[in-house]
């Protein structure tokens, strides 16, 4: 036994490292996973996508970035991303118009009529990401399903997942919105990306297609030139996703939600030409994307300033939160 262990070959340095990264993910994944505290919960699972620590003084990569604001969002990130508040600032901001119509809203779904709803709509959770049920000539029967998993999203601390901190401090609310098709879809998302450094605006756009079907991801110049780069989506024919017409004034409206944010990803759809505001997000995926390739990790954090920091001699000394603390990692 000893013989035959001396003569093993030595685990190399990326076996070793995605060995730890695999041990760290069932951790994350276990019951212990919750009880962990946002800032070792927020380093680990860095560490399981990114196969380092988060260097949080330096802030090389936009991942690290992300992480940074997981720790330390800044007050207005909460408002502004509760679905239904934001929809105030769109109104001041671009303008009423560009708001999906919204039918009702609720706290309490055992007792919401659904039948004051019409026959198709979106139900949402505006305390989070991912919580929507696209409702289709909803039938009596269905309205059981509905309360159960509206119950289900408030009883969640979106915060808690991710530890993107500034989730925890909207009140939960279940939202019903009209329901945007194109041609029976729901329609592309156009995910503007909106980089700001020394003043300067500069954006990628994302594009979702069939996104409750055959997910397909795209990203785009300004000018519709194809960027070669995934987050695991497979990418669709460009064929299917040609330049919009009213592609300019996408970018432009975009443009005038994020002016004041040195970065935030701006969401829109485009359907008959006609466009809507999605949501905004100051945390995508929470810093938690493979990028492919790499390299572009490092170029995003490039085109948009860091957020303060606030460090010194190698710890934080305050933050855009009082009282959040951040250790820095080498």
């Amino acid at each position: 036994m000893l013989e035959s262990m001396r003569s093993a070959p030595p685990i190399s340095l990326s076996a070793g490292r995605g060995l730890a990264r695999y041990l760290v993910g069932r951790v994350l994944r276990s019951r212990l996973g919750p009880r962990l505290g946002d800032r070792p919960a927020v380093y680990l699972s860095h560490f399981v996508v990114h196969g380092r620590l988060p260097n949080l003084c330096e802030q090389k990569t936009f991942s690290e970035r992300i992480a940074f604001r997981r720790l330390c969002p800044q007050a207005i990130f909460t408002p502004l991303s509760d679905k239904i508040e934001v929809r105030s600032y769109v109104k001041d901001r671009i303008g009423e118009a560009y708001l999906i119509p919204l039918h009702a809203v609720t706290s309490d779904p055992e007792r919401f009529r659904f039948e004051t709803l019409p026959p198709s709509y979106m139900m949402k959770a505006n305390h989070g990401c991912g919580w929507n049920e696209v409702v289709r000539d909803a039938a009596p029967a269905d309205v059981a399903v509905l309360r159960a998993k509206a119950r289900s999203w408030l009883d969640q601390d979106f915060a808690r997942y991710k530890r993107e901190r500034h989730y925890g401090g909207i009140r939960p609310k279940i939202m019903f919105e009209t329901l945007l098709q194109d041609e029976g879809r729901v329609p592309k998302d156009y995910k503007i990306h909106c980089f700001r450094r020394n003043g300067q605006l500069r954006q990628v756009v994302q594009v979702h297609c069939d996104r409750f079907g055959d997910h397909r991801v795209n990203f785009f110049t300004p000018e519709w030139e194809p960027i070669p780069f995934s987050h695991g989506y497979a990418s669709a024919g460009l064929e299917a996703v040609p330049r919009p017409a009213n592609l300019d004034a996408m970018l432009g409206l975009a443009g005038r939600l994020a002016d004041p944010f040195n970065y935030v990803r701006v969401d829109l759809y485009s359907l008959a030409e006609r466009i809507y505001f999605g949501e905004l997000t100051f945390t995508p995926g929470a810093g938690l994307m493979a990028f492919d390739p790499a390299a572009v990790d490092a170029e995003w954090a490039l085109h948009f300033d860091p957020d303060p920091t606030f460090f010194g001699d190698g710890a934080a000394v305050a933050g855009p939160n009082a009282g959040v603390q951040v250790e820095a990692t080498a």
